[in-house]
């Protein structure tokens, strides 16, 4: 076990925040507001930094892939951390044995070698330009997400499955019960993030061929998309055919309406 005991929060090159995960979220918000108040010379960059931030909040990606910033836990996995790498923030397991009073730690993290550096579990930054975030009324073209409130992500320089995972948390930066219920569910889903956004978030993942959901969990929005959704009737039917949501609809309805009752 390493020895960095903390939940989540960041390392940064001064210190090593600890922060309740319930409160991570405004714990960024006050951390770019602190920083800006200190470098008011860099407020011009925050707003060119921030400027094509409007479903997602733009606080966490400020803090780790401006200020470089290393993240510590995801989505409830405490041995979680994030390594930059040009654009992408790969998440890797945090060293065995590392001493959190080292005076490199951050360095030690910073400079750790990423391994796999090609799988697709990494995060991007959550701005509606990265994430290709789509018109859902007009015709669809391409592979991606749709979230239960009808926000179309499309697949551009991001794959997929990466889009899954920056999605998932940032839903768990502002909804933190998520992140336990992740965490829960690591047993059914291992590191498959679309699948938890798929079967327990209502989401809709498709492709040129097919779409995969749970028509149990469809909204009326969502329901209007899959209309332009240009899939392979074939292919559709064997994608239905074969897929099975593992959890109880009652239970994830209740989810769902938590999180998106103020947005219906």
């Amino acid at each position: 076990m390493n020895s960095i005991h903390m939940k989540a929060g960041f390392i940064t090159p001064e210190k090593k925040i600890e922060v309740g995960s319930e409160h991570l979220l405004a714990f960024c918000g006050l951390a770019c507001q602190k920083y800006l108040k200190e470098h008011p010379e860099e407020i011009p960059n925050w707003k060119e930094f921030t400027k094509d931030y409007s479903y997602f909040h733009p606080f966490f990606d400020f803090l780790v892939f401006y200020l470089k910033w290393i993240p510590v836990g995801f989505m409830g996995d405490s041995n979680s951390f994030g390594i930059i790498q040009e654009d992408k923030l790969f998440i890797q397991q945090l060293p065995e044995n590392m001493n959190e009073e080292e005076e490199d730690l951050y360095d030690t993290l910073y400079y750790t070698k990423v391994e796999n550096p090609n799988i697709k579990k990494y995060i991007v930054k959550a701005d509606n330009k990265t994430l290709s975030i789509r018109n859902p009324k007009k015709k669809i073209q391409g592979d991606g997400i749709v979230l239960h409130d009808g926000i179309v992500f499309l697949q551009s320089d991001v794959h997929q499955f990466a889009l899954a995972t920056t999605i998932l948390n940032q839903l768990s930066l502002s909804f933190p019960y998520l992140a336990e219920d992740f965490r829960n569910s690591k047993d059914t889903y291992k590191n498959d993030y679309h699948w938890y956004l798929i079967d327990r978030l209502g989401a809709i993942l498709f492709t040129e061929k097919y779409a995969i959901y749970d028509t149990n969990l469809m909204s009326d929005i969502q329901l209007q998309v899959l209309k332009n959704l240009p899939v392979d009737a074939k292919e559709q039917e064997k994608s239905e055919e074969e897929y099975q949501n593992p959890f109880s609809i009652e239970d994830t309805l209740d989810l769902l309406d938590k999180i998106y009752k103020n947005k219906k």
